[in-house]
């Protein structure tokens, strides 16, 4: 009846054959990166500068705040110790595959700031969040950081947070969430069939709902708020086909 079935492919990747909608009659829709990077600037008392990564929700004033690396605290799985050994002062959180856990810790603590430094996708949803001003870098940067927390007198950290870049970084490029084909319901059909902007999209949302966190006790409510998902990419392909279907009817 010239209806087009606009559907997600799902979120269950990157392992084949997690398709959900693989019906060959319907439009499958997988999830792409974008080129849009929000960003945090570091800046160090040496004058060097980085372009980090980071979603805190707020423009904290981190200025020129004693920077700290100790290789007892860096791994960063003890807010007690944190709160004990460097109150107040930027921690520098090294690479242990847990950013996650990391940040979960150091907003539980009483340091001013954090410095995580990490090699996982940003893509892939898990660092969605930032509850603590802290800002994410990776190994090469970091370990420029180390050095001159390690070698300098007296070291020190600013950072900048809302800042937004646009066509930072390769895109798109398929989503780690993504679910792949082939679809389990008919494998005769190559599905997905195309890939629309799906990580880290600015969708309306539920005011009534926490959309952001300060710390552990600060929920903050917004009309808008990033998400990501095939969920998100389906409604592209499905407004440009409206507009397809409005400019050529028959």
């Amino acid at each position: 009846h010239g209806v087009l079935l606009s559907s997600s492919a799902g979120n269950e990747g990157p392992f084949l054959g997690t398709l959900h909608n693989g019906i060959p009659w319907a439009l499958t829709v997988a999830a792409g990166t974008i080129d849009r990077q929000f960003s945090g600037i570091l800046s160090l008392g040496n004058g060097y500068t980085i372009l980090g990564w980071t979603l805190f929700p707020a423009s904290a004033l981190i200025e020129k705040v004693s920077l700290k690396f100790d290789e007892k605290l860096s791994a960063c799985n003890s807010s007690d110790l944190l709160s004990t050994a460097a109150p107040y002062e930027v921690i520098i959180c090294s690479n242990m595959g847990a950013t996650l856990y990391q940040m979960a810790v150091v907003a539980r603590s009483e340091v001013a700031g954090a410095i995580f430094i990490s090699d996982d996708s940003i893509d892939d949803d898990l660092l969605a969040g930032a509850p603590i001003p802290g800002i994410i870098i990776n190994s090469n940067e970091g370990r420029s950081v180390v050095k001159y927390a390690k070698t300098t007198k007296k070291p020190w950290a600013s950072m900048r947070f809302q800042h937004t870049f646009v066509g930072s970084r390769t895109a798109p490029a398929a989503a780690i969430y993504t679910s792949r084909g082939p679809s389990p319901s008919y494998s005769g059909v190559l599905k997905p069939d195309l890939m629309a902007p799906g990580s880290q999209i600015l969708a309306a949302y539920v005011p009534s709902v926490g959309a952001a966190m300060i710390g552990n006790n600060i929920i903050l409510s917004s009309e808008y708020t990033l998400m990501s998902g095939t969920s998100m990419a389906c409604p592209h392909a499905s407004g440009v086909a409206a507009l397809l279907k409005a400019a050529h009817p028959t």
